[in-house]
């Protein structure tokens, strides 16, 4: 979750596919992405960082999530 509007530059597998998704409002304050199974499905991990809307800075960091099979 964000506190204010940011979009998600996103990819899976090694920054493969690459996205940006624009985050909404949560309600009560944050801001989120609600990424949908078929986005990740076969894939083993998704790579992110942001980039904030207001003042176009990007986050200094990249972050990874690894999926695990069901």
């Amino acid at each position: 979750m964000f506190e204010r509007p940011a979009d998600l530059h996103w990819g899976v597998d090694g920054w493969r596919h690459v996205r940006d998704t624009p985050c909404h409002a949560l309600g009560l304050g944050p801001y989120g992405v609600r990424l949908v199974a078929s986005d990740t499905a076969r894939r083993r991990s998704v790579q992110f960082t942001w980039r904030w809307q207001d003042d176009g800075q990007w986050s200094d960091k990249d972050f990874q999530i690894r999926i695990a099979a069901a």
